[in-house]
C-alpha cells in the first residue's frame, strides 16, 4: 500500500479559486475571436448561450461577478476559455519479453536463428536447441564459428531497454565461449558485421569480454575490455539507452559497467536487436553444463514507471478474503508540488476500507525505473523496475512499531486483471522491528507505463479476511466524461466532456439527473459535496485537455 495519512482537503489550494476566476475573466476578453471556433460545437448540441455577449461583456465591464451568471452561461463562458489550453499526454504501455526456455520448444514469436534461416533446418554441425530446462547450443568439432538465436523484435536506436540473460559455461573448452550481444539491424540483418557484446569466454584462460565491431565486412571486433575469472556461471546485464550500452555481470546501469561502448559510428543504424550466441574455435560448443537461461527484456516506451499528472484516476474492486465482501476503490492524483526541481503529485484515495471516506496521502514522482515518495532528506524508494530478487529497505514510524519496511521484486510475471494481461513487477512487503518481528506480507504488481494493477493484503484489519485482493478495473482523467457524439469515454478532456458536465449544472444528490461522477470537489475543494457547482467546474477546468487526444 503506498503511504496514506488522514489529512483535510479543505485548505489545500486557496489560489485555484483566484486562478479559475481569472481564467473566465481572461476569457470574456477574448470572447468575440474565440466564439467563431467554438459556435459549430454549441449548434451541434443545440445548447443556447442564455445571455447575449453583448449582455455578458456589459456585465463584466460593469464588474458584476461571473459567479452570479446563469450556470449553463458559466459553462459556456468557461468552454470558451479552454479551447485555447494546451494538452499534455497520459500514458503508454511498455514491452516486457521473458524466456525460460523450459518447453523443449524455441519460441518463434521471440526468436529466429541467428543467421535467418528457419529454426533447426541449417545446422547440421551446430544448432540451438531447447533440452533440459535451457537453451544448448551444440557443435559436433568440425566447425569453427557461432550459432545461436536472435531476437524477432526490433528496437528503436534512440530507446531505452534492460536485457539480461543467466549463463553457464562450465563445459566451454579453450577457444569458446557464450555472448550476449546487440546488433545493428542496417547491417547484421543476415551476417554479423557491427555489433557490441559482453561474453564469459575461455580464452588464454576464462574471461570477461566486451567486444565491439563497427566495420564493414569480416574484421575481427575490438576488445574493449578483459578481465580475468574464476566465474563460469551468473548473468550478463545489458543497459541500452539511446545509442549508449552499459555491458555488467553484476547488474544493470552505468555504475555496474564492466564497460560502456557507444555505437555512434555504426552505419546508418536506426535499430537494434540482441543475440544469444555461443562460438567455438572446432571444439565443444555447449552442452548440458553450458548453456543461456531466463533471458529478460523490458523496453519501458512510456516516460514513467508510474504515470503521474493532475486528474489521472485509478478504479479498482477490493474483495475480502471470504469471496462474498466487495466494493470500489478510487485513487487520484490531486495536487502538484515542485520540489528541488522535480515535481511530485499527491495521491488521494476513496473507499479503501470500504468505508466511503477520503484519505489523502503524501507526494510521489516517478522516474523510468523507479516510483519514489518525497522525504525532504531523502526521497523513500517505492517500486522499482528491477531483477527479481532485488531488495531494499525503508525506516517509517509506524503506530504498531513496526518500523522498517523491506520491500523486494519476488516475480516478474504475466498477471490478469479487470483491465487487461500484463507483465507486471510483483513486490512483496512487509514490515519488522529491531527485535525481528514482522508484520505479514502484502504484495503489489506495477506496470511500467500504467501503474499498479493489482493488490493482495495479508496483514488485514479486525473483521477483514486474509487476502484482501485488489485488481484494477479501470484508469481515466477526472471530467473525461464521455468520447465524441457523448460515446465512451476516450482518455480525453475536451468540448465533448463539458458539455456533458453542463447537462449536470446544480443538480443535487437524489435528484433525477444526479451524477456522481460529475461532482467533483465541495468549497474550497474539499471532499465531494453532493452538488455540482462552480467548485466542480474549476476542478474540471484543470484537467481541460488532459490525457492523449484521440
Amino acid at each position: 500500500m503506498l503511504p496514506v495519512s488522514s489529512v483535510s482537503m479543505a485548505n489545500r489550494s486557496p489560489v485555484r479559486r483566484e486562478t479559475a476566476e481569472m481564467l473566465v475573466f481572461g476569457g470574456l476578453a477574448c470572447l468575440g475571436t474565440s466564439l467563431a471556433g467554438v459556435w459549430p460545437l454549441l449548434m451541434a448540441r443545440r445548447i443556447e448561450m442564455e445571455v447575449p455577449i453583448m449582455v455578458l461583456l456589459t456585465v463584466w465591464r460593469a464588474g458584476v461577478p461571473i459567479m452570479t451568471l446563469n450556470g449553463k452561461s458559466q459553462v459556456m463562458l468557461f468552454l470558451i476559455v479552454m479551447c485555447a489550453l494546451s494538452h499534455s499526454p497520459v500514458w503508454a504501455a511498455g514491452t516486457i519479453i521473458m524466456d525460460n526456455f523450459n518447453d523443449e520448444n524455441i519460441n518463434t514469436s521471440i526468436w529466429r536463428n541467428l543467421d535467418d534461416d528457419p529454426i533447426g533446418e541449417n545446422y547440421p554441425f551446430r544448432y540451438p536447441v531447447e533440452r533440459n530446462g535451457h537453451l544448448e547450443i551444440y557443435n559436433d568439432g568440425t566447425q569453427d564459428d557461432a550459432a545461436g538465436l536472435r531476437t524477432q523484435i526490433n528496437i528503436p536506436v534512440e530507446a531505452y531497454f534492460q536485457a539480461q540473460v543467466s549463463f553457464n559455461t562450465s563445459e566451454c573448452a579453450e577457444q569458446s565461449g557464450l555472448f550476449f550481444s546487440v546488433h545493428n539491424f542496417t547491417t547484421d540483418y543476415d551476417h554479423a558485421v557491427q555489433y557490441a557484446m559482453i561474453a564469459n569466454a575461455v580464452w588464454e584462460g576464462r574471461k570477461w569480454l566486451v567486444m565491439k565491431s563497427s566495420g564493414t565486412g569480416d574484421e575481427d571486433p575490438v576488445i574493449e575490455a578483459s578481465e580475468s575469472t574464476l566465474e563460469d556461471t551468473g548473468a550478463f546485464y545489458i543497459t541500452y539507452d539511446g545509442g549508449t550500452i552499459h555491458f555488467s555481470h553484476t547488474g544493470y546501469g552505468e555504475e555496474n559497467a564492466i564497460c560502456t561502448v557507444n555505437i555512434s559510428d555504426w552505419t546508418d543504424c536506426t535499430q537494434v536487436w540482441l543475440a544469444l550466441t555461443a562460438w567455438s574455435n572446432g571444439t565443444l560448443l555447449s552442452g548440458s553444463g553450458s548453456y543461456f537461461d531466463d533471458f529478460y527484456l523490458a523496453i519501458p516506451e512510456a516516460e514513467l514507471l508510474h504515470p503521474l499528472h493532475l486528474g489521472l484516476r485509478y478504479a479498482y474492486n477490493r474483495t475480502d478474503g471470504d469471496g462474498v465482501t466487495n466494493w470500489t476503490v478510487a485513487r487520484e492524483f490531486i495536487e502538484k508540488m515542485t520540489a528541488n526541481s522535480m515535481d511530485y503529485y499527491r495521491l488521494r484515495s476513496w473507499n479503501y476500507d470500504n468505508d466511503g471516506q477520503y484519505e489523502v496521502g503524501g507526494y510521489l514522482r516517478s522516474t523510468q525505473n523507479a516510483v519514489y515518495s518525497y522525504n525532504p532528506s531523502d526521497d523513500d524508494l517505492q517500486f522499482q523496475a528491477a531483477p527479481v530478487g532485488t531488495t531494499w529497505t525503508l525506516y517509517e514510524e509506524h503506530e504498531t512499531g513496526l518500523n522498517y519496511k523491506v520491500i523486494e521484486i519476488v516475480a516478474i510475471e504475466e498477471v490478469t486483471v479487470p483491465y487487461g494481461t500484463f507483465w507486471a513487477y510483483k513486490h512483496r512487503r512487509y514490515r519488522h522491528n529491531n527485535t525481528g518481528d514482522n508484520s505479514p506480507y502484502w504484495y503489489e504488481w506495477i506496470v511500467p507505463g500504467v501503474g499498479i494493477i493489482k493488490e493482495e493484503d495479508y496483514w488485514v484489519e479486525e473483521g477483514q479476511t486474509a487476502p484482501m485482493v485488489m485488481e484494477l478495473i479501470s484508469i481515466s482523467i477526472t471530467g473525461d466524461f464521455c468520447g465524441p457524439s457523448f460515446g465512451p469515454p476516450d482518455g480525453y478532456v475536451d468540448v465533448w466532456d463539458l458539455m456533458q458536465f453542463a447537462d449536470h449544472w446544480h443538480t443535487r444528490t437524489g435528484e433525477g439527473n444526479w451524477d456522481a461522477k460529475f461532482d467533483l470537489a465541495g468549497p474550497s475543494f474539499a471532499d465531494p459535496d453532493g452538488y455540482i457547482d462552480v467548485w466542480d467546474l474549476m476542478v474540471f477546468a484543470d484537467r481541460w485537455h488532459e490525457g492523449e487526444r484521440p
